[in-house]
């Protein structure tokens, strides 16, 4: 597993917000990560709370929802958690 930097331009469901970020790619996660302040920011809501697993064994609960990923102009609905 690897890391790397990449653009990503995160944005609110109905569009309206966004913000391009130069994001850190964990080629080993399955969930888009980002600060709650940022997704607060953009006017992303949590939409529920679960328990994560992470790399180092922990497990946390945390609060995710939806917003868009756009990267090389290609959008898709990710599941995102703070």
């Amino acid at each position: 597993m690897g890391t790397f930097k990449w653009p990503l331009r995160i944005s609110s469901m109905n569009g309206q917000q966004s913000r391009d970020i130069s994001a850190t790619v964990d080629t080993g996660a399955s969930f888009t990560t980002l600060p709650s302040s940022l997704l607060r920011e953009l006017g992303i809501e949590a939409t529920g709370k679960r328990g994560f697993l992470v790399a180092d064994g922990r497990r946390v609960e945390m609060e995710y929802g939806q917003a868009w990923a756009t990267i090389d102009g290609e959008s898709v609905v990710t599941t995102g958690i703070s």
